[in-house]
């Protein structure tokens, strides 16, 4: 992940460890290389991921990471939408956009397929994510639990990313499409 500078990410996770593990290393790459960092995760994971990363860095370094509980933006009930969720990420990310460097998010996404409409809003937010990507300097790992998924949510969000990570491998997501597709891995 160290290479790609500008990117959508789709994680499945299996492993607890393995997920600590390549969200560390990407908040350390991307300190390393000047990025602010946003992680929407929950509180236990942002726990773990800074207690990992916190003896590798300077306290000015510290301070480009930034934390966003993730039930801030992923809530999803009967009232929300996709076009509220981008409403509520970018409300988050726009003071560090004003700063004027690249930023990198990861985002921890809970399951919502047993919430009404929570499929069809993940899949339609994760487009507008897409769309918002290719206008900014910005990276995004979106990681779900694998266990999680459905086959045909699986199916939707590799469509969606241009980038698809397990806990082994980073690939070009064989089911994205689109002409202006940077993938290379």
């Amino acid at each position: 992940m160290r290479e790609i500078l500008r990117g959508h990410i789709f994680y499945s996770y299996e492993s607890l460890h393995a997920y600590i593990d390549y969200c560390s290393t990407y908040v350390l790459d991307g300190v390393k290389y000047g990025y602010r960092i946003c992680l929407i995760t929950s509180d236990a994971t942002y726990t773990k991921v800074h207690e990992r990363v916190k003896p590798q860095l300077t306290k000015e370094q510290l301070e480009l990471i930034h934390f966003v509980p993730s039930e801030l933006v992923y809530q999803i009930d009967d009232e929300i939408n996709d076009e509220v969720m981008m409403q509520r990420h970018l409300g988050f990310l726009r003071p560090i956009f004003k700063l004027g460097v690249p930023v990198r998010t990861w985002s921890e996404v809970t399951s919502s397929e047993r919430k009404g409409n929570g499929v069809e809003v993940l899949i339609n937010w994760e487009d507008k994510v897409q769309q918002e990507i290719g206008k900014l300097w910005l990276t995004s790992v979106c990681a779900y639990e694998g266990s999680q998924l459905s086959g045909p949510t699986m199916t939707a969000l590799l469509r969606s990313h241009e980038y698809f990570l397990t806990d082994r491998e980073l690939v070009c997501s064989p089911l994205y499409r689109n002409e202006e597709s940077r993938c290379y891995v």
